[in-house]
């Protein structure tokens, strides 16, 4: 293996996950040769600047139907790691996909693992839920490393399931680049009247949108809410959304051009989110460390990493999404002297806690050490 300048296939199940597309940037940054390829599903439109070889199509949430699409896959796969030296595969589908197309092939790959959501199956006591977690213990016990953006991902999943055995992990967070954008220097300052809540990103939350009814319901007009990216529930009206007391929704917005000016119009960021899934627990949102980078008070879901982390560094507050009444009361109660505080502890984080340091090269030499 060229050690300076490793070929590495990355394969991902959709190509305009900015988790992914920072992970393949930072490491072809620091010398991969990068190959790129994606399956394509409905998902939010990404920038256009990502090359990306398209593996076919796979439908959201249907994973019985994704079987067709990946073993189609497979050809095109092995024609694509003939040669490299690192499959790295975001996702279980994927990692199954890179191992068994690479069955054939004479070089000996390292495979690197990345886990950012664990679905809901994977975790349940069914044969079918037994079954995955078995393959998964194998495709894992096969791998070089596994990368998790969360510690909860090993003490929640891994360890309880066993899954690990002796494959090491290293964690590597959703952060931002250090150059990401140009903050105005006094955004953390800057004050809205009346309060504005700003919910930014993918809308796709009920439960968030129950609780922001209520509080515009109450409030008369005192706090507004502002939402502003895509919306990723079938569920969702968002004209209806739009039409309620005090909320806008502002459409979509280019990612990070449009940031400063669309941080510098709230004073809190909403990033509390609720699922039946488990993994929401564990996750950790892109918005917790744009409103850290923005310095922005947060709101968050209590018993979540995002809620623990919030907590820890008194920069927000937490709320409970499953009890919309006491979450409006406790929104309605926050003061001035909350949001002072909490913004100078934001202005005490060390950009490390938001932005990347070194973790891209931990992970660069970890691959073949």
């Amino acid at each position: 293996m060229n050690k300076s300048r490793p070929r590495i296939v990355f394969l991902l199940p959709v190509p305009h996950q900015v988790r992914y597309r920072r992970r393949i940037a930072a490491l072809t940054e620091l010398g991969a040769r990068s190959r790129v390829l994606a399956f394509e599903r409905d998902y939010y439109p990404g920038t256009d600047d990502f090359e990306y070889e398209p593996l076919g199509y796979i439908a959201k949430g249907q994973y019985w139907r994704r079987v067709v699409p990946l073993i189609r896959a497979i050809p095109r796969v092995r024609r694509a790691v003939r040669g490299a030296d690192i499959i790295y595969a975001f996702g279980m589908d994927q990692l199954l996909l890179g191992v068994i197309s690479a069955l054939t092939n004479r070089s000996k790959l390292r495979f690197i693992y990345e886990v950012g959501d664990i679905r809901e199956v994977s975790i349940g006591k069914s044969l079918l839920s037994r079954g995955l977690r078995y393959v998964e213990r194998l495709l894992v016990r096969r791998s070089k490393l596994v990368v998790i953006t969360s510690q909860a991902y090993l003490s929640g999943y891994f360890d309880p399931y066993k899954i690990a055995g002796n494959t090491p992990f290293i964690i590597v967070e959703n952060k931002l680049p250090a150059n990401y954008v140009q903050r105005p220097d006094d955004l953390c300052h800057v004050k809205t009247s009346p309060l504005t809540i700003g919910y930014f990103g993918l809308i796709r939350c009920e439960k968030s949108l129950e609780v922001i009814a209520k509080l515009g319901k109450q409030v008369n007009g005192s706090i507004q809410v502002v939402l502003r990216g895509y919306v990723f529930n079938s569920q969702i009206d968002i004209d209806h959304v739009s039409r309620w007391p005090g909320v806008r929704f502002l459409g979509p917005y280019n990612s990070p051009d449009d940031l400063a000016s669309m941080y510098s119009g709230i004073d809190l960021s909403w990033i509390a989110h609720s699922h039946a899934r488990a993994n929401f627990l564990w996750a950790r949102a892109n918005r917790f460390y744009e409103a850290c980078f923005f310095g922005k008070p947060m709101i968050a879901q209590v018993g979540t990493e995002d809620g623990r982390v919030v907590q820890e560094l008194d920069i927000g507050v937490c709320i409970d999404l499953n009890d919309p009444k006491a979450s409006v009361r406790r929104l309605v109660e926050i003061t001035d002297e909350e949001i002072d505080r909490w913004r100078a502890n934001l202005r005490q984080l060390p950009e490390s806690v938001y932005c990347y340091t070194n973790e891209h090269l931990r992970l660069y030499e970890k691959m073949w050490r």
